[in-house]
């Protein structure tokens, strides 16, 4: 199978798990340069497996041990796009990629012991997984309750929402930095290391 950029290669969920007409969520990669495998809810970015680094998607670590050499992305010259295939040359079994009514995308396959379907990877695995829950200036930790937490040297944007667990809005900056003050009298600016992370979007 083949996923792409636009039009035929998009994969769109059911409406409901008994009702196949067209339903709210569509699978497909973004037009970024590498590209990105996402899925949208409507017109806004539900999840996303991060840029495409020639072997895997950098956002989906699990991939590279389960299912190496399984995924390739194909540039589309004629329309300036890419599309991905999946194709199973080192293994037997029927697999699949599904996008549940509910936005789950499925790596389907045939458990042939107890003859049904079953899947070895799915996302959203986790709250933490859907794009933007935490807002801007934030890091989601998905073991832990609540899942989102202020970056250093930043304060959530609303303390209400923020205790409503509704962390959409994300953080602010708790000062002002030295160089928009245009002062340099105290300690200089300087970056957190953080690791262990996703990267957001540019």
């Amino acid at each position: 199978m083949r996923l792409g950029t636009s039009g035929k290669d998009l994969m769109t969920s059911w409406k409901s798990e008994n009702d196949p007409n067209p339903g709210d969520f569509v699978v497909g990669l973004s037009k970024d340069q590498p590209p990105q495998a996402f899925i949208w809810h409507g017109s806004k970015a539900y999840w996303r497996g991060g840029p495409w680094d020639g072997g895997k998607f950098i956002g989906i670590p699990e991939q590279e041990t389960r299912y190496p050499n399984q995924m390739t992305i194909m540039p589309e010259n004629s329309q300036g796009g890419a599309f991905l295939t999946i194709n199973n040359y080192n293994s037997s079994d029927i697999r699949w990629l599904y996008l549940r009514h509910d936005g789950v995308l499925q790596y389907n396959y045939i458990d042939d012991v107890h003859n049904v379907w079953d899947f070895t990877w799915e996302a959203p695995a986790n709250p933490c997984d859907v794009y933007g829950v935490c807002g801007v200036f934030s890091i989601c930790t998905d073991k832990k309750f609540p899942i989102c937490d202020c970056l250093r040297g930043f304060v959530p944007w609303s303390d209400d929402e923020w205790r409503k667990s509704n962390w959409t809005r994300g953080c602010v900056r708790r000062n002002e930095l030295l160089c928009e003050k245009n002062e340099s009298k105290s300690e200089p600016d300087n970056f957190q290391v953080i690791k262990g992370i996703k990267l957001p979007d540019c």
